[in-house]
């Protein structure tokens, strides 16, 4: 799954600068010493760095885009429900457009990586294999399955990249759980919405990592089980001294998520990136631990 061609990436154009992914991504890269081009939905202020680019409209509209050695499609419609309320829109975005870049990237020799996500399985069952059958529930599912066909029938650069739950340490769900429970206020996580979450540091390492080795196929970043929403506020509230009683549990359906947007099993097998590039995830209750700090709010 490695090409023998591996690379010292002189420029990386990550498509969706704007996403949470996508901004970490050109800043780990950067960091590395690596000239970034960032593309944005919205119109780019003059010397941000960026270049205008709208996923959502025709390919032939584009214009030419920057040569780069590594190509990374960051940008996507990713609310499942936004996906299901507007399947013509967000299907150009997250197939349509993914599937014309990963051929402009193959036309040039560039290596392409296009970021997917655990809900191309049905999550009927945990720690799915990279080659696996999909079997997607969702409108999101199924175009991420679309897509991820089409990226990898572009050409022999061009990887997907899946991935389950992203937290970072600015995350609103969790700060705002940790704000009202040491505050004494209530909250109310659901007991049947689950995650296998990876820290948002891993992720870009691993773009990194597949990019620089010029990786094809298919790989997995994934927390190593599955956890409810329900379960990692409980934890939460054990590091912050908080009551139990505080804690309100309630099912997804109650808030409108639907029972094929709502998988029971999220995570994928990690193998293929921990074997190659030595990267493991962390158990999801010690990344909460280290990303949030929890430990240092034990009670003495």
């Amino acid at each position: 799954m490695t090409d023998k061609t591996a690379q010292q990436i002189g420029r990386a154009l990550v498509i969706g600068g704007d996403s949470m992914i996508g901004a970490a991504t050109a800043q780990y890269f950067a960091d590395k010493g690596i000239d970034v081009v960032s593309t944005s939905r919205r119109e780019p202020v003059n010397g941000d760095g960026r270049i205008f680019l709208d996923l959502a409209a025709a390919p032939s509209t584009w214009g030419r885009l920057p040569d780069a050695d590594c190509w990374i499609v960051a940008g996507a419609i990713a609310r499942l429900a936004a996906c299901r309320e507007d399947p013509e829109t967000s299907r150009r975005v997250n197939v349509e457009a993914p599937a014309a870049l990963a051929e402009l990237a193959a036309d040039r020799g560039a290596h392409l990586s296009f970021l997917s996500t655990d809900k191309v399985f049905d999550g009927a069952a945990a720690a799915r294999t990279a080659d696996a059958a999909v079997g997607p529930t969702s409108v999101y599912g199924r175009q991420k399955a679309d897509a991820e066909k089409r990226v990898l029938g572009a050409g022999p650069h061009t990887s997907v990249i899946r991935l389950t739950k992203v937290l970072d340490p600015d995350n609103p769900l969790i700060l705002g759980w940790l704000d009202a429970l040491s505050n004494n206020r209530r909250i109310t996580p659901f007991s049947n919405m689950f995650m296998a979450p990876v820290s948002l540091a891993l992720v870009t390492e691993a773009i990194h990592a597949v990019s620089t080795a010029r990786g094809a196929g298919i790989f997995q970043v994934s927390g190593p089980y599955d956890i409810s929403y329900l379960d990692a506020a409980r934890h939460i509230a054990g590091r912050v001294g908080a009551d139990d009683t505080l804690i309100d549990a309630k099912k997804a359906g109650d808030a409108g998520i639907l029972p094929e947007e709502n998988p029971p099993h999220t995570s994928l097998d990690t193998r293929i990136i921990s074997d190659m590039f030595g990267l493991r995830p962390a158990a999801p209750y010690d990344l909460l631990d280290s990303l949030y700090d929890l430990r240092a709010q034990l009670p003495a």
